[in-house]
């Protein structure tokens, strides 16, 4: 604590400040959130960031660019107060039901977005029907998925 007596001492500008931090860190004690942001405002007041209230002090050469939506010192007062445009949600793209179908038989074989030929189809069916045939332990209806897949995917390659 040596070291926080004498940073306070010496001038700090709020006790709880970088000297309550640092002191904190070599100690081993508890950093607490309150003494970060005393340090943090001492910093940037330092490096003349920020006033004394936290407002924002813009170098000399500073101009705000376009659409800048924040206040900033010299702005008319209407321009100091306009707020940027809501964003827009982004309307996803439109599929049709039958791409739909197409892209979740493509996952239901594991395939990606590689051109398919119907021997590849039919040999993703034999390949999967061994692992998941309800005679060979499968349930029906991750076989029947697989089919329906497999059909609908020789359909769109025929």
């Amino acid at each position: 604590m040596a070291f926080a007596d004498a940073a306070q001492e010496a001038g700090s500008p709020k006790p709880g400040g970088i000297a309550s931090v640092l002191s904190d860190l070599l100690t081993g004690g508890r950093v607490k959130r309150v003494h970060v942001d005393r340090a943090l405002q001492e910093v940037l007041i330092g490096l003349g960031v920020v006033d004394e209230h936290g407002k924002f002090v813009p170098p000399a050469n500073f101009t705000p660019p376009p659409g800048w939506p924040f206040p900033f010192p010299g702005q008319q007062p209407q321009q100091a107060r306009g707020r940027m445009p809501p964003r827009q949600p982004q309307q996803p793209p439109q599929i049709d039901e039958l791409e739909l179908q197409r892209r979740r038989a493509r996952q239901t074989l594991g395939f990606g977005a590689e051109p398919l030929t119907a021997e590849m189809v039919k040999q993703r069916r034999r390949e999967l029907a061994k692992q998941h045939h309800p005679d060979a332990g499968g349930s029906a209806a991750s076989m029947a998925r697989i089919n329906d897949a497999a059909d609908l995917l020789l359909k769109a390659v025929a």
